[in-house]
């Protein structure tokens, strides 16, 4: 039995949970996010020939993020596609929900920066702020 799942729509397809999981509640902005990342040992990269370090930097940094993103949204409107055609119910999240979300939210930001002031972060709330700058105007290409 699964109750609830804090998945993005295409994982439900991928992980094939559409047979379990048939009501999904959309939350504004999304409450889910990931990292993904590549990662070489030094001496490997230094081990490879120029031409090939040069082919991979040409593809990896910004430019495999954006295509691992425009790859991500395609799977995900393919998920929305394949689930709502067979049935599945999609609600918008109430806005006492979103409160509850933005308060958890806010309380774990908080707790955040005060560690992070701990670890000698001089200006962990401007850094915040600066990645959600950079964040945005992603999201919004």
């Amino acid at each position: 039995m699964i109750d609830a799942s804090l998945n993005a729509m295409e994982s439900i397809v991928n992980f094939r949970l559409e047979g379990s999981l048939k009501h999904h509640t959309i939350v504004p902005d999304g409450a889910y996010d990931a990292t993904f990342f590549i990662a070489m040992n030094t001496r490997k990269w230094n081990a490879l020939a120029t031409a090939d370090r040069e082919a991979i930097s040409k593809i990896s940094g910004e430019a495999l993020s954006a295509e691992w993103g425009r790859q991500f949204d395609l799977q995900n409107s393919a998920a929305i596609a394949k689930l709502k055609s067979t049935g599945h119910q999609f609600h918008d999240a109430s806005p006492a929900l979103v409160a509850k979300i933005r308060e958890v939210n806010d309380a774990m930001i908080k707790d955040w920066v005060e560690a992070a002031k701990k670890d000698g972060v001089s200006d962990p709330a401007g850094m915040l702020a600066e990645y959600l700058s950079i964040y945005k105007s992603l999201a919004a290409k």
